[in-house]
């Protein structure tokens, strides 16, 4: 009878250990796993219903069935929630907002605690807030492990907005391995860098932007060289880029190596070690002069604009150079971000490649806010493409009496600017009408144009501006950590030889 007894107390207790264990089991993946609905709101009257559709949340209002919203998991840990969120369409006519949303697992589970959010419409507007995410805890609302799949940042979805944020860049994560020899899947290779030589950004010269679609790239540096460069090699840990700058440009041929390019090309190859989201090698120049360069990879370009190693002028030349390459992407981040700046140009050019598909699917909604901005400005290109978009009822309600308008207005800015471009030199009026040559191929109407080589040189005829570039080729020379020979005339810019 007492084994008996002994034999029930020891069962009955095993029953309680499981059912213990089972339960704290339960509780577990209930925490740690995402549930398949949540609800989440950043007032009382502004909430999304989450609905897990495979590998994101779909958000929808209250009674609505279409999806205004979407999320994408980060991380989802009992200390460490984040998830990454993005408007289906842009709210101010060109952006969608943007949220960055973390917290804590409640100790009763079920909601998060110490919930924040920061968010961003394009350049203009940020902010950080607090929201609460709530949802049920019964087992039949969490997601099982397998069905979570891979997270991805709205950046990387395909169901992001066709816009892209204001200076996104393709993702650098999950790099793929190279075989040998060979050069690595294109989707990996950074979308930019921010470049430094030597002791340049430190010391003088400044820095430079190099922006790549796949393997091929155009880059700008502070002081006015320009580039195109090709990736030779790249497998998530070593990377190879070889660089050549156009004749006639800042570097060709007056630092170049006629014996090696007789064609008066300056070149460079740059091979580099990736540590996160740095890269640090070396360079050697026209196949003998060896210095040192290092990289930053930015996870949005220029942001803010005011730590951007160019001005707004140079982005945009660098925006021309690789739309002139037929790189759409890189061309429409640079235009979006001048956009942001608030320049009629950038404005307009973003516009037509919106409009018309370039870089990203067409989004004519967003065209015409930009060429009406454009246009308000006097923008010549603005002005045309919103004439067009008038006439053609895109992104707007046909109106001819505005595309009329829009078009009277563009023909005499367009007969007043070549009135001016027969009162000045053809290298000025070249420089000062760069833009119209392309938005005059993008829209398929005539417009002043000239030669685009021309538009890679920095040589000038003014005295001052001789004075300026000679102390940036002394700097650059001086400082960029190569052991080149600079001719005479640029090593003695500060002072007698």
């Amino acid at each position: 009878m007492k084994y008996q007894r002994r034999s029930k107390v020891i069962s009955l207790l095993l029953l309680l250990s499981c059912t213990y264990l089972a339960t704290m089991s339960a509780q577990k993946t209930e925490a740690t796993q995402p549930p398949q609905r949540m609800r989440l709101c950043i007032s009382p009257t502004a909430c999304a219903n989450l609905t897990w559709a495979s590998d994101h949340y779909d958000g929808r209002g209250d009674n609505e069935t279409e999806v205004s919203s979407r999320y994408w998991i980060t991380v989802w840990k009992t200390d460490h929630v984040e998830l990454t969120g993005k408007t289906a369409k842009a709210v101010d006519g060109v952006y969608p907002a943007e949220g960055r949303f973390h917290g804590r697992i409640s100790p009763s589970g079920g909601s998060l605690i110490d919930a924040l959010y920061d968010w961003r419409v394009g350049y203009g507007k940020s902010g950080t807030a607090d929201f609460t995410l709530r949802w049920d805890k019964t087992p039949s609302n969490v997601i099982a492990a397998a069905n979570t799949g891979r997270t991805e940042t709205p950046q990387q979805a395909k169901t992001a907005p066709d816009v892209p944020p204001p200076g996104a860049l393709p993702p650098v994560a999950s790099r793929p391995k190279a075989q040998a020899n060979e050069v690595a899947e294109l989707t990996g290779v950074p979308g930019a860098l921010h470049q430094c030589e030597g002791d340049q950004c430190t010391r003088g010269g400044g820095g430079a932007v190099w922006l790549f679609q796949g393997r091929t790239g155009q880059a700008m540096w502070h002081y006015g060289a320009v580039a195109s460069l090709t990736v030779q090699k790249f497998d998530g840990h070593t990377i190879i880029i070889h660089r050549e700058d156009p004749n006639p440009s800042y570097s060709s041929p007056r630092f170049a190596d006629l014996n090696k390019r007789p064609d008066g090309v300056f070149f460079a190859d740059y091979v580099g070690t990736i540590h996160g989201n740095r890269i640090d090698g070396t360079v050697t120049f026209n196949g003998g002069g060896k210095g040192t360069w290092y990289a930053a990879i930015p996870d949005a370009l220029c942001e803010p604009f005011d730590e951007c190693p160019l001005d707004l002028n140079q982005f945009m030349r660098l925006g021309h150079n690789a739309a002139q390459e037929k790189l759409y992407a890189s061309a429409l981040h640079c235009f979006l971000i001048g956009a942001a700046q608030g320049n009629g140009e950038a404005q307009s050019l973003a516009g037509l490649m919106l409009r018309d598909g370039h870089g990203v699917p067409a989004n004519e909604g967003a065209a015409f806010y930009l060429l009406k901005k454009s246009a308000e400005q006097g923008n010549y290109n603005g002005e045309l493409g919103l004439a067009q978009m008038y006439e053609a009822g895109e992104g707007t309600q046909k109106d001819p009496q505005q595309a009329a308008f829009w078009r009277n207005r563009a023909q005499a800015q367009l007969q007043q600017m070549q009135a001016q471009q027969q009162q000045r030199e053809a290298s000025n009026a070249l420089g000062a009408l760069l833009f119209l040559g392309l938005a005059a191929a993008i829209i398929g109407e005539s417009g002043p144009s000239g030669d685009s080589g021309e538009s890679h040189s920095s040589f000038t005829s003014n005295p001052n501006e001789q004075r300026m570039q000679r102390e940036r080729d002394f700097d650059y020379w001086s400082h960029g950590g190569t052991n080149i020979s600079a001719p005479d005339g640029y090593r003695c810019a500060t002072g007698p030889c």
